[in-house]
This record gives structure tokens, C-alpha cells and sequence, in this order.
């Protein structure tokens, strides 16, 4: 019975080795073949012009779809190149719209408009008679070029 031995250290680091036995094959004849597989094998052994001729076409064939294939990739890459750059250049105008309009909401104050339309051009304000309310049921928008319904 073998004794257990704790602990993770090797205990013996020079092993006992054995001899390795070289492993015996028994030597393998070759087969014999007859006169008629000899023939045979040279008959059909040979290539000849059929075989060539579809052989040349087959792979002239795939080397005409192997640069088809490479010239789709290389277009997509292309259009794929030219979709950034627009995208970049999009990203680009919404940043500057942004601002623009940013400025712009700045720049358009309502109390100073009203200011100006009273001191400069004389204007007052609407009276309850001068205001006519209706709905539109065709458009959200008003539009001035359109005649006022009737109620």
C-alpha cells in the first residue's frame, strides 16, 4: 500500500527512467498489379485536350469572378468612405445651425421689438374688437395669402 504524502514538493527530483522499447513493424510487401491495371492506370493517367481546355476555362472563370469580387469590395469601400465624409460633414452643419439659431434667439428679444414698434412706428396694441378668433380644420399653419372663413 502506498503511504500518502502531503505538501506540493517534489520529494525525488532525479526519476527513475526506463529504457524505451522501439516498436517493432512487421514489413509490409507491396502488392503485386497485373499487366491490365498498369495499362490502365497509364490510359487514364494521361491528360488530354478536353480536360485542359475545361480546365483552362474553369479557371479563367474564377479568376473573372475573383476581380469581379474585388471590384464590388473596392466600390462599397469607396461608398462607404464617401457616407462618413457626409455624415461628418452633416454633423458639422447641425453644429453650426445650432449656433446660428442659438444667435438668433438671442439676438430677437420681444420686449425690445414691441419697444421699437411703439416708440418708432407709432403702433398700440390690438383692442377685444380688432381680434377675430376661428379654427382651421385643414391646416395647423395660418397662412395670409388665404381668405379669413366666415363664422
Amino acid at each position: 500500500m502506498a503511504k500518502y504524502i502531503y505538501g506540493n514538493q517534489a520529494r525525488n527530483l532525479d526519476p527513475i527512467r526506463t529504457p524505451e522499447v522501439p516498436i517493432r513493424r512487421p514489413k509490409v510487401k507491396p502488392k503485386r498489379v497485373s499487366r491490365k491495371t498498369k495499362e490502365n492506370r497509364h490510359k487514364h493517367g494521361q491528360i488530354n485536350l478536353p480536360y485542359v481546355v475545361a480546365l483552362s476555362l474553369a479557371t479563367c472563370a474564377f479568376g473573372i469572378c475573383s476581380l469581379q469580387l474585388v471590384h464590388v469590395k473596392s466600390s462599397l469601400i469607396y461608398q462607404i468612405n464617401q457616407i462618413e465624409g457626409m455624415e461628418k460633414e452633416l454633423s458639422q452643419l447641425k453644429i453650426e445651425n445650432d449656433f446660428n439659431a442659438a444667435g438668433l434667439d438671442n439676438y430677437l428679444d420681444l420686449e425690445q421689438i414691441e419697444k421699437i414698434a411703439r416708440e418708432e412706428l407709432q403702433m398700440v396694441p390690438a383692442n377685444a374688437e380688432q381680434i377675430i378668433f376661428y379654427q382651421n380644420l385643414e391646416s395647423e399653419y395660418v397662412r395670409q395669402h388665404e381668405p379669413i372663413p366666415s363664422e
